[in-house]
């Protein structure tokens, strides 16, 4: 099923290369470019901030962990449906 979705960057690049020309730019050059800018803001960081950031992906992971059991059930989907975007005020 993944498969059947295209994803952006230079792994979607390398699969799909010889069934159809792709752009090096859009699919390889810039994603690079976010990854090198995304580990430039990382390294700017104060120390208290990464802790902090740290603090909260292993807080997510232990959540994670114990939604899906020790990952033995699935990961929980993301639904919504109609009913979800009533919280949503609309624009008048």
């Amino acid at each position: 099923m993944a498969g059947q979705y295209p994803d952006s960057g230079s792994a979607y690049y390398v699969r799909t290369r010889r069934q159809r020309p792709l752009n090096l730019f859009t699919h390889v050059a810039l994603p690079a470019l976010g990854a090198v800018i995304t580990v430039w803001m990382l390294t700017q960081l104060s120390g208290i901030a990464l802790t902090a950031g740290v603090c909260w992906l292993a807080l997510g992971f232990v959540y994670l962990l114990w939604l899906t059991r020790g990952f033995r059930r699935p990961t929980p989907k993301m639904r919504l449906d109609e009913a979800d975007t009533t919280a949503i005020p609309e624009k008048v």
